[in-house]
């Protein structure tokens, strides 16, 4: 339980084949989290408060994702990487990454205060969304396999998450579809993203 997300968790139980090597075709949503100045932070803080810092963020903000069911693929420095799966009847993913992102913001306020409080770093943090088919499933050697997902709809995500300020929810054309009758959402122009030919239509949360 300490390895998986609870989501993970109950679909190995009632389907043990998934731990099978290898995945499938899905469509998923992808979020990205990073923290806003943490570069500096790590600089001028103690090792110490850093790390409090950020098992406080990893602890709130996953069980944020947790809520919505949605999978922790992996942290990285100060980074979150999430994803949604789809029953087999809708895409509910958009929704549920959407609506984990809007609360991840949310709490990222009141860690700001807190901190400012404390004396600490101004805190907020940048979110990326994706939407799109990738391949999903136990992939990797057989000496260290993960639950994971792999595709450009997870490299989109990535990119979106750094393109905007802080504070900001960002998502592509895809999850717009999904979404756009459920929040309040804006254009924010086409982008060139490292590693696209193409630029990428973005939209913001409002």
């Amino acid at each position: 339980q300490s390895y998986l997300s609870p989501h993970l968790m109950d679909k190995i139980k009632n389907d043990p084949d998934m731990l099978k090597l290898g995945g499938e075709r899905k469509r998923i949503s992808v979020l990205f989290s990073d923290i806003a100045g943490f570069t500096s932070f790590t600089d001028q803080a103690d090792p110490e408060e850093v790390q409090t810092v950020l098992e406080e963020y990893f602890s709130e903000m996953t069980s944020i994702i947790f809520a919505s069911k949605g999978i922790v693929d992996k942290y990285y420095g100060d980074g979150i990487m999430a994803f949604f799966e789809n029953p087999a009847d809708g895409v509910i993913s958009a929704q549920a990454s959407v609506k984990s992102a809007v609360a991840m913001q949310e709490k990222a306020v009141v860690l700001d205060k807190k901190y400012q409080d404390q004396k600490r770093f101004p805190f907020s943090i940048y979110v990326g969304i994706a939407t799109g088919y990738a391949k999903v499933g136990n992939i990797g050697p057989p000496e260290k396999v993960d639950y994971t997902v792999i595709g450009s709809v997870v490299n989109r995500a990535a990119r979106l998450d750094s393109a905007g300020e802080s504070g900001d929810i960002l998502i592509d054309e895809d999850t717009y579809f999904f979404v756009k009758d459920d929040f309040e959402i804006e254009d924010f122009g086409e982008h060139s993203l490292k590693g696209f030919e193409k630029p990428i239509k973005i939209y913001r949360m409002k």
